[in-house]
């Protein structure tokens, strides 16, 4: 799902040469062999894969309109029988074969460029996924190459979690499938190159405009995942699974702030959301960590146990997730920099069988993904 947010990012692409036409003349085309389009995903609590999707196809309009278009079959993970799970257990391509993007990029959102020079920019996107449409920012860098030529790449990974797209269910069948556990989190990066094919005078032979569907009955724009513990009173203790970071990032601030991750605990003061002052003051410490490693990204992950419904788990889970990651964002740490999941009672560290092993499957997990 990830993939499809890079796309939105070719609209940069539109930045013109620094002429008086409009940057969008003649139509902008995606050059499938010289772009990528990656996302990763973690399993068994420190494997991290990458994949691919082999055919995407692209086009922005005389106006700045931009309609993408991801093949989901031609995802390619490396290996024949989990491209077969992701296609069928997963995305469910026999009903949803495609991921859509659609976006709008104004002339001033490129106006300048000149051949050599790069922008950051901030793009709104609308991505079509798995029948649910939501509104999610790609922050990326276009770069003209030429008065014909732009790429784009994402500065930062683009998180799609699995529940904003009505995906937990083909996630559970691939956990089956592989007997591993997946984090319900894809991290997306890409590489676009965009070409103007036709001179001023000309019209570009632009690929069939594709029909944009139609917003899903559910369209969201996904908050940053955050994690939340099932219990009011249980202190939570980092235990999601995810890469291990601690060697590859040993010294200067990932490496402190990996360490502050793991010895951080969040507790909370009753059967709500409400953060203890013991919960608070760390925080306030993991906050200083975060400021000092700016370019530091962190997963938020909210676990329960099993008293309960798996529904009622799974909300206040999030609740208290969202409760952290805002607290968070309250002392100034940027949105985009937080992934807030609330996995409720999926993932316990212990079988749900004593009040001991209950108290430690109730938990905020803390996980530096950079």
């Amino acid at each position: 799902m990830k993939r499809f947010l890079l796309l939105l990012t070719s609209l940069l692409f539109l930045s013109a040469p620094a002429q008086a036409r409009s940057p969008f003349e003649g139509g902008w085309t995606l050059q499938p062999a010289d772009s990528s389009l990656h996302f990763t995903s973690v399993k068994k609590g420190s494997v991290a894969e990458t994949s691919h999707f082999d055919t995407v196809e692209g086009q922005i309009d005389p106006t700045g309109l931009v309609h993408l278009k991801v093949k989901l079959e031609s995802v390619d993970t490396g290996i024949d029988i989990r491209n077969v799970r992701m296609r069928f257990l997963f995305f469910e391509t026999f009903t949803h074969p495609f991921a859509e993007i659609v976006a709008q990029v104004r002339d001033e959102d490129i106006a300048g460029l000149a051949v050599g020079q790069s922008r950051a920019l901030v793009l709104p996107i609308l991505l079509t996924l798995h029948g649910v449409t939501a509104e999610v920012d790609a922050h990326v860098r276009v770069s003209l190459l030429s008065d014909r030529d732009v790429t784009i790449h994402t500065t930062r990974p683009l998180f799609v979690p699995a529940d904003s797209f009505d995906l937990l269910t083909g996630l559970r069948k691939l956990e089956e499938a592989a007997e591993a556990q997946i984090v319900p989190l894809g991290m997306v990066s890409t590489h676009l190159h965009f070409r103007r094919e036709a001179g001023p005078a000309t019209t570009v032979a632009v690929a069939k405009p594709f029909a944009v569907s139609a917003p899903a009955a559910q369209t969201t724009r996904p908050k940053p995942p955050v994690a939340t513990p099932a219990s009011a009173t249980a202190q939570e203790t980092p235990g999601l699974p995810g890469p291990d970071l601690s060697s590859a990032t040993s010294g200067g601030c990932l490496g402190g702030l990996v360490q502050m991750a793991k010895s951080t605990r969040v507790s909370f003061a009753d059967g709500g959301a409400r953060l203890t002052p013991a919960g608070i003051s760390a925080l306030d410490q993991l906050a200083v960590s975060l400021f000092q490693c700016p370019a530091a990204l962190l997963e938020i992950g909210g676990h329960t146990d099993s008293t309960g419904g798996a529904a009622s788990n799974k909300r206040l889970s999030q609740r208290r997730a969202d409760r952290v990651a805002s607290y968070l964002f309250e002392q100034g740490i940027p949105e985009h920099r937080i992934a807030a999941i609330g996995y409720g009672e999926a993932f316990p560290l212990l079988p749900n069988t004593t009040d001991e092993n209950r108290a430690q499957n109730r938990r905020i997990t803390l996980r530096v993904l950079n």
